[in-house]
């Protein structure tokens, strides 16, 4: 319990409550012409959906696994809020929301929303949608799993973490890179890119918010992430060098 309430008072389990809730505010923001959130049935729907449900359970199992036995290492108040930045990445931004309610319109109430930020969501299987897609996969089938890895093996003291949190950030950056660059470069036509410079609530969420702040937030993190990472396997390098040549010596 003092594991769970230390994580919660986390910054990005903050994020990850205030992503949650902002469906909810934007039903008085930025209605739809068809309301998802406005009944009790559709509320239950979104609460109660399998997405955050089902992945939430999976990131709760890597927390048990990880830190049962009291086996886990002493990580700096740093290093804590990275491990947790890595499992809310693998059990809730890259699987319950980009692949389930991005690509699939598994989680009804933000799927919509989806759609509303961006819409290639709203056809992910044909024309440019399928960079939405593409990006879904990938982050379902190799970055939800590694940042789950990374979690766990930071705990754990595991060298092989780097190489593990290198490939996370080398996808996670990669994707950003062209899921990014093929709206940029056609003008932004499906995030209100002609709106960018008008001021209004539509504009600053769905141009400046949602395709460049968040891109941004990613992609930046994730440049920090692989300069670290590079730097750490090459200390790790020259330490595993020099101690064989005091063997041999």
């Amino acid at each position: 319990w003092a594991l769970l309430g230390r994580m919660m008072v986390d910054p990005s389990f903050a994020f990850v409550a205030a992503v949650w809730l902002t469906p909810f505010l934007l039903e008085v923001a930025m209605p739809l012409p068809e309301p998802v959130l406005s009944t009790p049935e559709q509320i239950l729907q979104y609460v109660f959906a399998w997405p955050p449900i089902v992945f939430g359970l999976v990131g709760i199992a890597v927390v048990w696994v990880t830190h049962r036995g009291g086996k886990c290492q002493n990580l700096t108040k740093s290093e804590k809020m990275l491990a947790n930045w890595y499992l809310v990445n693998g059990c809730f931004f890259m699987s319950a929301m980009d692949f389930s309610a991005g690509t699939l319109h598994a989680w009804p109430g933000m799927w919509q929303r989806y759609i509303q930020l961006d819409n290639r969501y709203g056809k992910p299987w044909e024309g440019d949608g399928v960079t939405v897609t593409i990006t879904g996969i990938q982050e379902i089938l190799i970055q939800a799993p590694t940042a789950l890895f990374v979690y766990y093996a930071m705990y754990r003291g595991h060298d092989w973490r780097l190489a593990v949190e290198l490939v996370f950030n080398l996808a996670s950056n990669f994707g950003t890179w062209y899921f990014y660059l093929a709206e940029a470069l056609r003008g932004f036509p499906n995030t209100d890119g002609e709106m960018a410079f008008q001021p209004s609530f539509q504009s600053i969420y769905r141009f400046w918010i949602g395709t460049n702040f968040f891109c941004f937030l990613w992609f930046s993190i994730g440049c920090w992430n692989i300069a670290r990472t590079m730097t750490d396997i090459a200390r790790l390098a020259s330490s595993s060098s020099a101690s064989s040549s005091i063997k041999q010596d």
